[in-house]
């Protein structure tokens, strides 16, 4: 169990270095765009969405690993379980959207559970995130619109 409880941790911090890039990134190059306002926010999104997309496949790869070494737990589900149904498990999971039609066993439940409190910090980091670049953008606006009458 604790070796499952240290893997999901450091998915985590894997996945917490990943949004510092991403924000470290928006703060860098995202201010260079200022005459592409609105394609500021469609790159901080797309970007966000690429970096969640990337942290769902890194915990998909450690589920994964994890079910292969046996010892730690599996996967219940009606069909074969190649890598896509782990990406499609871990995606539900981060989302916390819980479908239930894979079901963890064993110490795959903390994981999960792990995963699960991530994913729902994590988006909500970013949506903060976006919500303060939008502010800052309705600023800019609002400020050159002062400034042409």
């Amino acid at each position: 169990m604790l070796f499952t409880i240290l893997t999901a941790l450091v998915v985590v911090a894997l996945c917490v270095v990943c949004h510092m890039g991403l924000f470290r990134w928006m703060v860098d190059v995202l201010p260079r765009l200022k005459k592409l306002k609105y394609w500021r926010i469609t790159t901080l999104v797309m970007g966000a969405l690429l970096v969640h997309l990337f942290e769902i496949v890194l915990f998909a790869a450690a589920l994964w690993s994890l079910v292969r070494l046996e010892d730690f737990g599996s996967l219940q589900a009606s069909t074969t379980l190649d890598f896509t149904e782990f990406f499609y498990y871990s995606a539900v999971t981060y989302t916390t959207l819980g479908f239930g039609d894979i079901i963890p066993l064993g110490h795959l439940r903390l994981f999960t559970a792990v995963e699960s409190l991530a994913g729902l910090i994590l988006i909500a980091w970013t949506a903060s995130i976006i919500f303060l670049a939008m502010q800052h953008i309705g600023r800019e606006l609002r400020e050159s619109q002062d400034a042409r009458g």
